[in-house]
């Protein structure tokens, strides 16, 4: 029993010295984590873009980026933002759903994706977005002091706010028995 005791040592010494193994992401190169983002080229140039609502720009190299990495939930994010600014609704919204479809939980593209429907008139569209965006929220946010996991989600914040803005802008339909101006 002795020699498989030296081995079994010998084994785990080497994984010790070895350090933690790396994560399935952290091995596949350019695996679309921040810190690629960070060091991707024609994705920093699609962020200054998008910065400088530079649309074109920024749908020129955010298709160079998903051309390369096809998972890049981000770029395709980005690219339906940029063809929402530029008027192409069905190219924007096919862009989220694919955002979305890589990853569920990018609640920019929720975000997004809510803003895309009160552009086109369709807030009940919105309405649904805004609870799935409050769903995600509520799942990645710590509780904060107050309990009010809506304080640290800029997403939610930053759509519902639209959303209010929106409705409160909107002409409400004319009820019966309510005087019509016109009179």
């Amino acid at each position: 029993m002795r020699p498989v005791r030296s081995v079994l040592s010998v084994m785990v010494m080497a994984v010790v010295m070895a350090g933690p193994p790396m994560s399935a992401w952290s091995a596949m190169p350019d695996s679309g984590s921040s810190a690629d983002q960070q060091e991707d080229g024609a994705y920093a140039k699609g962020r200054e873009a998008f910065d400088e609502e530079d649309w074109q720009s920024v749908i020129d190299h955010m298709s160079e980026v998903v051309e390369e990495k096809p998972w890049h939930d981000d770029a395709y994010s980005l690219l339906g933002f940029a063809y929402r600014k530029l008027g192409d609704f069905e190219t924007s919204l096919a862009n989220y759903d694919k955002a979305l479809t890589l990853n569920p939980h990018n609640r920019e593209a929720l975000e997004y994706l809510g803003e895309a429907y009160l552009e086109m008139d369709r807030p009940e569209r919105t309405e649904e977005v805004l609870a799935t965006l409050a769903l995600e929220c509520q799942r990645v946010a710590a509780r904060f002091a107050n309990g009010d996991w809506r304080t640290g989600c800029e997403p939610w914040l930053e759509l519902n706010a639209a959303y209010q803005a929106y409705v409160a802008g909107r002409p409400r339909p004319h009820q019966e028995g309510e005087p019509s101006g016109g009179d």
